[in-house]
């Protein structure tokens, strides 16, 4: 009995339960896409309409007349409340995302700007609390992304109603810029185009970090299946008589993890056709490299299941040891949170502990840097073969000592 013949074997029971096979590749497919459209809205330029924005305008001036007309675009919906119904205009409520308050002010704040202060954002006093010039603005606190689109593209319209103002002050100026820059195009947009700036590219930023630790946390929820499958056959005996056959411990394993191991490849392959194919994942210069990593990434996987397998005596342990065990190394690797945002330390610590980060690192040099650079690809892939190597070294010393 050879190893193809276990993993046939393996293989013609998995395609028996088809409702289960479509389950366990399509499952990763339904979350990622659920994922990915619900996060993905904050970003996207086509959902930019869905922020709502609530003025209440105390100064009641020709300036802040300006600035709420300036707020008003196709893209962003504003309603103009009066003083009675600040009440209402709660960020509690989720019909608006920030309420905009123009204090008394605003217009003396705004006639006293200089051209250094449009010319030079950065010491600028628009570049600092809003609050200063009358302008406060109050976000929903569970959105601090969203809050702060908000506050750039407010910051953008009142720089653009300062620089109008400024140039009805000085007509030579006014002059001379519309005679060398199209009456359409203001400073403050250029500055602060938000709708202009988010699109695509922020977009695609995104999807480069949700499909690939999607990918690679159903990748190791693979270590569930292997070790139920592995419990099932105990109970049946049918673990115990190959163990009895005149076959190798290799031959064994490698037969029994082959199976899951096809099934990963499909599963990680699918999850970046999807990707692409729903969410314009840009695949970076060189695709290609993304297929070793996907291989490596599901033979680290079935690495790590074997091992789990053999040390599981019963549903209960896979309930709770193989879940604990999956949940924190993606916890700890960066499949849960970007590895940008953990402390270096964890990035540290993620390398030593979890083959994740290997893979992470792999897919993050494809999808992002241009070109990437083939040789750090193959250098984490050959780390996440060398731990499959002591994974299944591991794994060989636990099923000598069961049949001990």
């Amino acid at each position: 009995m050879t190893t193809w013949t276990i993993a046939r074997k393996d293989l013609r029971i998995l395609s028996r339960d088809r409702y289960a096979l479509l389950l366990l590749v399509g499952m990763p497919l339904a979350i990622m896409t659920i994922i990915c459209f619900s996060v993905g809205q904050f970003v996207s330029s086509a959902q930019f309409r869905h922020l709502k924005l609530s003025v209440i305008d105390r100064d009641q001036t020709e300036a802040s007349w300006d600035f709420v007309n300036a707020l008003f675009d196709e893209s962003v919906g504003v309603d103009l409340i009066d003083e009675n119904a600040q009440s209402a205009a709660s960020t509690r409520d989720a019909h608006w995302s920030a309420v905009i308050t123009i204090d008394p002010g605003l217009e003396q704040a705004l006639d006293e700007l200089t051209l250094v202060d449009l010319y030079s954002l950065p010491a600028s006093r628009l570049a600092g609390d809003l609050s200063e010039v009358g302008i406060s603005i109050s976000a929903r606190a569970l959105l601090p992304m969203q809050g702060f689109i908000i506050s750039q593209y407010v910051r953008a319209r009142l720089v653009e109603v300062a620089y109008g103002r400024l140039l009805d002050r000085y007509p030579l100026i006014r002059t001379y810029v519309e005679a060398n820059r199209p009456s359409s195009e203001f400073a403050g947009r250029s500055y602060f185009e938000i709708p202009g700036m988010l699109p695509h590219q922020t977009e695609a930023q995104l999807y480069r970090l949700l499909v690939p630790s999607q990918a690679v946390l159903f990748a190791f929820f693979l270590v569930n299946i292997m070790a139920r499958s592995f419990i099932s056959e105990r109970v049946s005996g049918t673990f115990q008589r190959l163990r009895t056959a005149p076959i190798s411990n290799l031959e064994l394993i490698l037969g029994k993890t082959l199976p899951f191991l096809l099934v990963s490849i499909l599963q990680g392959i699918l999850l970046f056709l999807t990707g692409w194919l729903l969410f314009d994942l840009p695949l970076g210069p060189k695709p290609w490299l993304l297929l070793p990593v996907i291989v490596c990434t599901s033979v680290a996987a079935t690495g790590l299941g074997l091992l789990v397998a053999l040390m599981v005596s019963s549903d209960y342990q896979v309930n709770v040891f193989a879940t604990f065990l999956i949940l924190v190394m993606a916890g700890i690797s960066g499949c849960l949170m970007p590895r940008d945002l953990t402390p270096p330390l964890m990035q540290q610590i993620s390398l030593v502990l979890t083959p994740h980060a290997w893979s992470l690192n792999a897919y993050e040099e494809v999808l992002v840097h241009s070109p990437p650079d083939s040789l750090f690809v193959l250098v984490n892939c050959g780390v996440l073969i060398l731990i499959t190597a002591v994974l299944l070294f591991a794994g060989n010393l636990r099923l000598r000592s069961l049949q001990s």
